[in-house]
């Protein structure tokens, strides 16, 4: 079984020799470190990498059609900057000059070891697929600066200016009626600080880690696990199998969202996990049968500070999914309980390991130029494998 907190990497290999393509995905896969899924063509691979995100993409040369150079241009003209490992034969010298002046970050030549080569293989993607990944963490480190930066000190400043106004209060009625209430809100400031420091030191954490694919139901159980069946009955309605590749701290979001219906449902009995699919999209919800939000404050929960405790959890949850580009809403109805719906990019979900799912609506979503289209939409005719999603208990049309 694989253990999702260590790093899986999701490789594309395409070759259009498929022994070739069975040798290496069973050699790669070998350590549990890398997933690869294959193609024999350039067209199956833009398919491919239209509808699932990949660490990198590994390319023979040779290929009847559009060939490995083709390939990696079609790719860099989408504006994917997956790494890209192209296979060459002996004595091609000038291919790997063009590959790497095209945008490649590596080539390895086809001998007849088929053992060697994919050793080295395995160690060159690992390599790559760590450095890319290094590269676009201070991206994210650089926006969460300028936000800590932007309010943090607004905040403790206001706060602090509080504390010491009810502290002058407490010094002029050392013995008044008033004294108790001053003290409350002097310790409510005090507190307020505090929070504000636990949030910072929880969103400094938020991308700093890669993120990696997850089994959902193992995720809501986990969660589920942490809820005291005498506060509320969980139920974990997503299937086996379904994936979603999202930050580390994943479970953290998915808690919050569940700790926050424990502490305002009011009346909640029944808190539901369960996956539905919204047009393409496939949709993780999380729904209570208890009060609900008001129409007022659907959009507020997620706002930093909003709310009758901390105010960050909700916020840090929608932190959390958007590393990744899952988006959050709370759409459920007043009076019959809440519902968050959390919408995950086709890239960014799957069913088990390996599995992709190739649509139509993927590949036009794709930034590719009208031919490169045409070709991932002719394999996507031919792929038998985009399936509609089942529907979870009490889900809602």
């Amino acid at each position: 079984m694989v253990n999702y907190s260590d790093p899986m990497y999701r490789i594309l290999y395409v070759d259009d020799e498929p022994r070739l393509l069975e040798t290496g995905k069973s050699y790669l896969e070998r350590s549990g470190e890398l997933t690869v899924d294959t193609g024999t063509n350039a067209p199956a691979g833009l398919a491919l990498l239209a509808s699932c995100r990949f660490d990198a993409v590994v390319s023979d040369y040779q290929m009847p059609g559009m060939d490995g150079i083709g390939f990696l241009q079609a790719v860099r003209e989408s504006g994917n900057p997956v790494p890209f490992i192209l296979l060459t034969a002996r004595g091609c010298e000038d291919v790997a000059i063009r590959a790497l002046n095209g945008g490649a970050d590596f080539y390895l030549k086809k001998d007849g070891d088929f053992e060697e080569l994919f050793s080295l293989l395995y160690r060159r993607i690992t390599e790559i697929v760590r450095q890319h990944q290094e590269r676009q963490i201070p991206v994210l480190a650089n926006r969460k600066l300028r936000l800590l930066s932007s309010v943090t000190r607004h905040d403790i400043s206001n706060q602090l200016t509080a504390l010491q106004n009810f502290l002058s209060f407490l010094d002029l009625e050392p013995s008044g009626t008033s004294w108790r209430r001053h003290l409350d809100r002097a310790s409510e400031s005090a507190d307020r600080i505090a929070s504000i420091i636990r949030f910072n030191r929880e969103y400094e954490e938020i991308g700093v880690k890669a993120p990696v694919w997850h089994d959902c139901r193992t995720l809501v159980e986990r969660v589920t696990g942490r809820i005291p069946s005498w506060a509320v009955r969980a139920i974990n309605g997503i299937p086996p199998g379904i994936e979603i590749f999202a930050d580390p701290l994943i479970e953290r979001a998915l808690y919050a969202l569940a700790d926050n219906a424990v502490r305002h449902g009011g009346r909640i009995t029944t808190l539901r996990f369960f996956i539905q699919q919204t047009g393409s999209d496939p949709v993780l919800v999380c729904e209570d049968d208890g009060w609900g939000v008001p129409p007022a404050e659907k959009r507020k929960i997620f706002e930093r500070g909003f709310g009758k405790n901390t105010g960050m959890g909700l916020f840090l949850a929608r932190e959390i999914l958007a590393i990744t580009g899952i988006t959050i809403a709370e759409n459920g109805e007043p009076g019959n309980g809440a519902r968050f719906e959390m919408t995950v990019p086709p890239d960014a979900f799957r069913r088990g390991e390996g599995k992709t799912r190739i649509t139509a609506h993927a590949v036009h979503a794709g930034t590719f130029s009208p031919v490169q289209r045409e070709c991932a939409l002719a394999c996507v005719a031919a792929d038998a494998r985009s399936l509609p999603l089942p529907q979870g208990p009490g889900a809602r049309g």
